[in-house]
């Protein structure tokens, strides 16, 4: 298997992500900054990010198919499956930053 740059790249995205999910389980509600007031935090703006990704990625595709854009058709159906993926990734997340507050 030939590392490149994007690999490693893409590997300590991945680790840096594990640190954060840890540290969540460690830490539970006080990692996520929210308190007995607040109990929403980092879930809704999570939401909100992962809504908003999603449809970005939506309109890309759609310009390639509904408009034939011939410039946007190549990368139409990976805007598409990243489009279904990236709801999911907030409702694991949900789920458990959930599991962490009961």
């Amino acid at each position: 298997m030939k590392i490149n740059k994007w690999s490693i790249l893409s590997a300590s995205f991945i680790l840096f992500g594990l640190a954060g999910a840890a540290n969540i389980f460690i830490h539970g509600e006080h990692a996520m900054g929210t308190t007995n007031k607040i109990p929403w935090g980092i879930l809704i703006a999570g939401y909100e990010y992962f809504v908003g990704i999603s449809t970005g990625l939506l309109l890309v595709a759609a310009l390639g198919y509904v408009f034939h854009m011939k410039a946007i058709i190549p990368i139409g159906k990976s805007s598409l499956m990243f489009a279904i993926f990236f709801p999911g990734q907030w409702f694991c997340d949900f789920i458990g930053g959930v599991r962490q507050s009961a």
